[in-house]
């Protein structure tokens, strides 16, 4: 199936809206979830055939975000309400964030949801 630019627009933005509602505590099967779901692999699939260069890992989208906005770890990790060391694991990629902090992330950092869920 042949994803076009609208629908692409449309599903990183819807994306977007689901991430700021979206909880850990849901589960895979409800609506939100299922939709989130849809919404992803449609965003992959249009990025695969457009933009065929590989993905960021979640340390490097998150260390290039710090640099383009000028932060430290230290104002990052205030501003998401998490411990210093949690985040040097994030930029290191020891860890990876919960989707409640990825969601923060993607706020703080100005990251679109759709980058960060692809990793």
């Amino acid at each position: 199936m042949k994803i076009s630019e609208k629908e692409y627009e449309w599903a990183s933005k819807r994306i977007d809206e689901i991430m700021k509602v979206y909880s850990n505590a849901m589960p895979a099967d409800s609506d939100l979830s299922v939709e989130l779901d849809l919404m992803t692999d449609i965003v992959y699939q249009y990025e695969e055939e457009h933009y065929p260069m590989g993905q960021l890992s979640v340390a490097d989208l998150i260390k290039k975000s710090l640099d383009e906005n000028n932060m430290t770890l230290s104002q990052l990790a205030e501003k998401i309400s998490v411990d210093n060391k949690k985040v040097g694991d994030y930029v290191a990629g020891r860890a990876e964030p919960s989707l409640r902090v990825a969601s923060k992330l993607c706020k703080v950092l100005n990251i679109k949801a759709d980058a960060m869920l692809m990793l």
